[in-house]
């Protein structure tokens, strides 16, 4: 696996389409991005390193929906930098996504622009410190 000096971002996304397309946009910012289909396959992954900049969550996903993905996100061990979660979701909200410990909340359909300006603040204030 190419290690490059990228900020690493993760996309938790049952849908493929979607997932593809978050993967393909966020490379094409130069991003290094790494995609899940269910939250439990990221659960294991955030158990090596290196650790993400950003993760962005879906809510509804078999296996491990977004809402559990947090309960088990919350009792890893300690970073040195906390990995902002963000929570994309056409059925979620603000709100909900707040009381979950997400760091924000992204609705569905994206807004592209918004979503790019969001890791933009994230990935590269974050990436400076690595």
């Amino acid at each position: 696996m190419a290690h490059s000096k990228c900020p690493k971002i993760f996309v938790i996304e049952d849908d493929r389409d979607i997932r593809e397309a978050f993967v393909s946009i966020l490379e094409s910012e130069g991003y290094g991005v790494e995609s899940f289909a269910d939250g439990q396959k990221a659960i294991d992954r955030l158990y090596t390193a290196p650790e993400p900049c950003l993760i962005l969550l879906d809510m509804m996903m078999p296996i491990m929906n977004g809402e559990e993905f947090m309960e088990h996100f919350h009792k890893l061990p300690a970073t040195i930098l906390p990995i902002p979660v963000f929570l994309v979701s056409a059925t979620s909200n603000a709100k909900h996504s707040g009381k979950m410990g997400c760091k924000g909340f992204v609705k569905k359909p994206i807004d592209l622009n918004a979503l790019l300006m969001m890791v933009g603040e994230f990935c590269k204030k974050n990436s400076k410190a690595a």
